[in-house]
């Protein structure tokens, strides 16, 4: 056996004794810590995960919170007994007792029983403006009786009425041994006065009147310009006026003044067309009417 040969197995013996001592020396020295630290490592991996799932049950108890929440906002939450499911008119009539909604037939439907309740159709046709049928609405479905809104028709007219017919299901106890609240124990709120109709036109045959007396613009002559925003006008009856950039004039407002060009420009709403106007020195005036 060659010398060279030997010489590579005792450095191979010699590198696998250190090797192992050390680790023996390691695991003497530190084995105790290391030992330590994977627990911590253990036990902090442990405490991630139930974080983790607690993180989870969180997120799905705020989810449920939210559901209830917005059931409790959006939903009637009063069961009314059954002894007044022939009198559903009458509640009608006691929150509109004025009329101010719309003028509407009554129709009572089939009745079904489910289990410990009883469901009623009620049928409500007339006419009335979006607005006030709309508002009837939110009272009917926001007020503490539980009823819902199944369907809903509703046809514009030129008149700006509309006829409607509003298809309703109301829900009432069952059980005899529950008295159920007394419907005509309840207030209906009163807080519902929306004012937009999706129906009126955007573009308006007549513009509105000019009820402040503003700057009607278009049958006023630019005389001068002063920096950095003020313009003069002259008006149709001689008189001058001073505007600035953001005043007011009749349908809208002046919005820019340039000197270079010597202009003044206004921005205008003619009754639902929007319009930009630019007004020059010593250009010619025609009345508009």
């Amino acid at each position: 056996m060659s010398t060279h040969f030997l010489n590579t197995i005792v450095l191979i013996l010699i590198f696998i004794i250190i090797v192992i001592g050390g680790v023996y020396f390691t695991h003497q020295k530190y084995g105790e810590k290391i030992n330590n630290l994977e627990k911590q490592i253990s036990n902090k991996k442990s405490q991630y995960q139930q974080l983790k799932d607690f993180r989870e049950e969180v997120e799905k108890e705020n989810k449920k919170l939210e559901n209830i929440k917005y059931q409790l906002n959006n939903f009637p939450t009063m069961l009314i007994n059954k002894k007044y499911i022939h009198q559903v008119l009458l509640y009608f009539e006691k929150f509109d007792s004025k009329g101010e909604f719309f003028e509407f037939d009554y129709k009572m439907n089939n009745i079904n029983k489910k289990n410990e309740t009883t469901e009623c159709l009620y049928t409500l046709s007339g006419k009335g403006t979006f607005t006030k049928i709309e508002n009837f609405i939110n009272y009917l479905e926001y007020s503490p009786p539980l009823f819902f809104i199944e369907t809903f028709s509703y046809t514009f007219n030129k008149n700006q009425e509309g006829t409607i017919k509003l298809l309703i299901k109301g829900i009432f106890i069952e059980k005899e041994k529950s008295n159920g609240r007394d419907i005509f124990s309840i207030n209906p709120r009163k807080n519902y006065g929306n004012t937009y109709n999706p129906f009126n036109p955007l573009i308006k045959w007549n513009l509105p009147s000019n009820e402040k007396g503003l700057i009607d613009i278009r049958n006023a002559r630019l005389v001068s310009l002063l920096k950095p925003n003020t313009a003069w006008v002259k008006l149709s009856n001689g008189q001058l006026k001073q505007i600035e950039v953001g005043d007011d004039v009749y349908l809208g407002e002046m919005v820019a003044v340039n000197m270079e060009e010597g202009s003044a420009t206004f921005n205008l709403n003619m009754g639902g067309i929007r319009k930009t106007l630019v007004k020059t020195l010593n250009e010619k005036v025609a009345n508009v009417e």
